[in-house]
């Protein structure tokens, strides 16, 4: 945590000397974040929130409230941020990967594959593919969840999610030879 405290200090400096710098309020943002309690949740919403009212486009200070929101169980607010990211910047693959998540954790299965699918066409990664993965195995269609994960590893054969995730598949269905 102390580096997230210089962090923070390093920041606060540069906001004294430009106090509409939108990278330090982000990234003094972002690092409050990393603390992991309420108080520090709500100065780095303050911090984005602030950015936002500079440069109201701003997609970092955006995606980065959004994130806030969503650790703070805010869904519909973080929900209605990205969507507002998606108008402002409709190639954010970040933005449709953070809504898609926020879905899902809404229960909207169907829109956060949407989304998900929106997201790897724009950037496919690994990451994105393993999350469609996740969304199939909330849609109990655990075939494609296993045909995703394996797409994952094979674009990057170092996730290592995608392996727990596949692994977890067979092993609650006692498929132990894969």
């Amino acid at each position: 945590i102390k580096e997230y405290e210089d962090a923070v200090s390093f920041f606060t400096w540069a906001l004294k000397l430009n106090p509409h710098f939108l990278d330090a309020l982000v990234g003094r943002g972002n690092s409050y974040m990393e603390y992991g309690h309420d108080e520090a949740t709500k100065q780095a919403q303050k911090d984005f929130l602030k950015a936002l009212h500079f440069n109201p486009s701003c997609i970092k200070a955006r995606i980065s409230l959004c994130y806030n929101l969503q650790a703070q169980g805010k869904f519909q607010k973080a929900w209605n941020h990205f969507t507002i990211a998606i108008e402002v910047d409709p190639k954010s693959y970040l933005a449709y990967e953070g809504r898609a998540v926020v879905c899902l954790q809404m229960g909207n299965n169907f829109a956060a594959m949407q989304d998900i699918n929106v997201a790897i066409k724009i950037n496919t990664t690994a990451e994105f593919i393993t999350n469609r993965g996740v969304i199939h195995e909330f849609m109990g269609q655990k075939q494609n969840a296993i045909k995703d994960y394996q797409a994952a590893i094979a674009l990057d054969p170092k996730y290592s999610l995608a392996y727990f995730n596949a692994g977890n598949i067979y092993f609650h269905h006692r498929q132990f030879s894969q």
